[in-house]
């Protein structure tokens, strides 16, 4: 099915019609001009003796001809060009039909756990006599502990949703706040389940080669319906969706937010299986098979459980040597490039139009093959260098992302055909495009293979002098001038490297104390900064609601 990125551009196309109106006006006027130049002067005796003359040798026809087939030149010259602007305009409107497999290296993980805090997780119902908040703290930290090298962000969800920790690798913050769930944290009354998923897909990085998941520990109690639609918005974003339930199918009485009435609350278990199966089919049916993402529904007391969570948020390094993954994602075809290569066609065939001549049918023919050379003049031997130079047009603008997936492809086509010089190219933009998504572990392992003899100065120069920036980045600056110093062995020339030579020398010595330091272990006791950091920021945030938005009574039951 044809498909269209920006249609609005197709309104273009309703300028064809003051055009062609335009056109067969003209046209008219042209004939018409030839026809009074080409007929006889009424009272005049010259005109009378030309037209005797004409009548006796017979030439009146070929006038007539004459006209009427450069007519028919201008109407086909008209229609080409008509074609040709129609085919541009298509190609600015982007259009696609189609989907293919695109490689996409995933080189680390990041999730996000939204935790319902509403009053129905306040129900002791779980085996050890613990409430459901309380058993979904346990099993966060039990995750984490398996965790290390992700990042992870914590989502908290209750008649409304908060990001309370950002994307972070330091799990101790997170420690800090699990131990401290409530429904107090929140002043929002009832359980809208589904804005806390909404918050946390907004809590990822755009432009990233990690892996997305979300981990979502509730009940399935909630008063507002919107936990399917929301499950659904992350698997379209191809964001897998893990539902942990707490508590017992067996409705347990508590009581509400506004401490005087009481509600029923059970583990909605079927419920979150059914919305489960059914979210994962629908976005199958609409993305295809070959889709990843996919929402499951786990018993928080089922054996195992945790590793299927686990399984299914880290690609992890247990299951690559590379400490990386390239996964297939399903994208649809662009044809930009085939419609505007057919608008230039056409516009050239108009232009031959009114240069060739009937009477010669090679120039026709020669027409004819040279469109066919130009079909076929891309050969796949070719296929490598230019994904190459889609990579570059796309890094050019900034969309890093397609570039990192078109060097991919280029490497992969490169090693089939055994092009060592595309590899080596595409293998270099696959690793600055990775420094600007500032994946720096994985454009790191990019470039140390692009450090040996055999390969071109002017890459081997590039891999050094950004391992060097990356490291200088990261705090190591030995490493970094390590890297500088390499880089000025391969070009002495580089003033830029030199520079930055120096700079990394001199931090070296002047931070040789706070390094070391910086590598003591950090000992977290209770009240600590980073503790009463994320609780202000909470505090402060949920004030800012309570101010927007005051609570009142209302006939939604807090629970």
């Amino acid at each position: 099915m044809l498909k269209f990125e920006y249609p609005s551009m197709l309104y273009a196309l309703l300028v064809l019609i003051p055009a062609w109106a335009i056109i067969i006006m003209r046209l008219r006027s042209f004939v018409a001009s030839l026809d009074n130049l080409s007929a006889p002067k009424k009272g005049s005796k010259n005109g009378s003796k030309n037209s005797e003359r004409k009548t006796a040798d017979k030439p009146a026809q070929k006038p007539a001809g004459a006209v009427q087939a450069l007519q028919k030149r201008v109407i086909f010259r008209s229609i080409l060009w008509s074609f040709a602007f129609a085919f541009l305009v298509t190609a600015a409107a982007s259009p696609s039909w189609g989907t293919k497999l695109e490689p996409m290296q995933i080189n680390g993980n990041a999730a996000a756990f939204v935790f319902d805090v509403s009053y129905s997780m306040n129900a002791a119902d779980m085996p050890d006599g613990s409430t459901r908040l309380a058993a979904s703290a346990q099993y966060a930290d039990a995750l984490l502990s398996r965790m290390s090298g992700a990042t992870v962000s914590v989502v908290l969800v209750k008649g409304s949703a908060m990001l309370a920790i950002p994307q972070t690798d330091d799990f101790s913050v997170i420690r800090s706040l699990l131990g401290n769930l409530s429904p107090m944290l929140l002043t929002s009354a009832g359980s809208n389940i589904g804005s806390g998923i909404e918050t946390a897909l907004r809590s990822f990085a755009k432009n990233t080669s990690s892996s997305s998941a979300v981990v979502l520990f509730t009940d399935g109690d909630e008063t507002i319906e919107s936990l399917k639609l929301a499950v659904e918005d992350a698997l379209s974003q191809n964001v897998p969706v893990y539902i942990v339930g707490f508590g017992s199918t067996k409705e347990t009485e508590i009581l509400t937010g506004d401490g005087e009435r009481t509600a029923k609350t059970a583990l909605r278990e079927d419920a979150l299986k059914e919305l489960c199966d059914d979210v994962t089919k629908q976005i199958k049916r609409r993305h295809g098979d070959s889709f990843n993402a996919k929402a499951v529904y786990v018993n928080a007391l089922n054996m195992g459980s945790a590793l299927t969570v686990l399984d299914g948020v880290l690609f992890s390094n247990e299951k690559t040597q590379s400490g990386s993954l390239t996964l297939y994602e399903s994208k649809p075809v662009r044809r930009q490039s085939l419609f505007a290569f057919l608008a230039l066609v056409f516009f050239g065939a108009g232009l031959c139009v009114m240069q060739i001549n009937p009477k010669r049918p090679s120039a026709k023919i020669a027409g004819i093959m040279l469109c066919a050379l130009m079909l076929t003049s891309c050969s796949s031997q070719k296929k490598s260098a230019m994904d190459i130079l889609k990579g570059v047009i796309h890094w050019v603008q900034e969309d890093y992302q397609e570039a990192s997936a078109d060097f991919l492809e280029a490497k992969e086509t490169a090693v089939q055909q055994q092009d060592e010089t595309a590899k080596v190219y595409a293998q270099y933009g696959i690793a600055i495009s990775y420094l600007m998504l500032n994946e720096k572990e994985a454009a790191l392992n990019q470039l140390e293979n692009l450090v040996g003899n055999d390969v071109p100065a002017l890459v081997r120069f590039g891999a050094l002098y950004n391992s060097g920036i990356v490291s200088y980045q990261k705090g190591d600056f030995q490493q970094a001038a390590d890297f500088f110093k390499q880089a000025l062995l391969v070009d002495n020339s580089q003033l830029d490297a030199k520079i930055n030579l120096e700079l990394a020398m001199s931090q070296a010595e002047v931070h040789t104390k706070a390094a070391q330091s910086e590598l003591q272990p950090v000992h977290h006791s209770e009240g600590s900064s980073a503790q009463d950091t994320v609780f202000s920021m909470m505090k402060e945030n949920d004030d800012k609601h309570w101010k927007s938005e005051q609570q009142e009574k209302s006939d939604i039951l807090d629970y």
